[in-house]
């Protein structure tokens, strides 16, 4: 697994399906409301793709030294 690989933020499975909404522009602000949505194959969670991140890079808590 790549740790930069986008990942389900409630299993971390990196095996997941991609598809596109789009439903027009909404009338109360004027903005498109689109984007791309996600469904994790393994636990089938479904979310707007920017849920879907890279798994954080565990820190130690230290600053490093100079």
């Amino acid at each position: 697994m790549s740790d930069d690989a986008l990942r389900c933020p409630e299993c971390g499975s990196e095996d997941f399906v991609t598809w596109p909404y789009d439903f027009g522009e909404e009338r109360e602000t004027g903005y498109r409301d689109c984007g791309v949505r996600a469904e994790c194959k393994t636990c089938h969670h479904e979310a707007d793709i920017e849920d879907f991140q890279p798994r954080a890079t565990p820190t130690s808590g230290k600053e490093e030294e100079k």
